[in-house]
């Protein structure tokens, strides 16, 4: 059986295999969701299933092939990666921002020029 977990830092969909076969019209459990439905649906990330134990990696793809399971740990998808680069973008821009504060209230040639010693 093929299951493909998609990578975000690459693009791509990592492509692993098992020896577990399934009948054609064997049909999967449905995940259970829970309060992260909404109106639009669901992230993948918590929609996916779990990569079985004895899965290997065979390759990558551009296109999901078999069952779609979830990321790696750690690794986020759509909202939670963004909102977590945002978090870092407004850290840096107000490091950024305090130094170049704290350098113009310091600034020798400034101070010196208002009369400042």
């Amino acid at each position: 059986m093929l299951y493909s977990r998609f990578d975000a830092a690459r693009g791509l969909y990592d492509v692993f295999a098992d020896a577990l076969q399934r009948p054609v019209n064997a049909d999967l459990p449905v995940p259970s969701v829970g309060p992260s439905m909404n109106g639009i649906g669901v992230p993948a990330s918590l929609t996916g299933r779990r990569l079985p134990g004895g899965a290997r990696r065979v390759g990558q793809s551009w296109h999901a092939r078999g069952i779609i399971v979830a990321p790696a740990a750690g690794v986020g998808l759509g909202a939670t990666e963004v909102g977590g680069s945002l978090v870092g973008l407004f850290a840096v821009l107000g490091l950024v921002g305090g130094g170049l504060a704290l350098y113009w209230l310091w600034d020798p040639e400034r101070r010196r020029a208002e009369g400042w010693r």
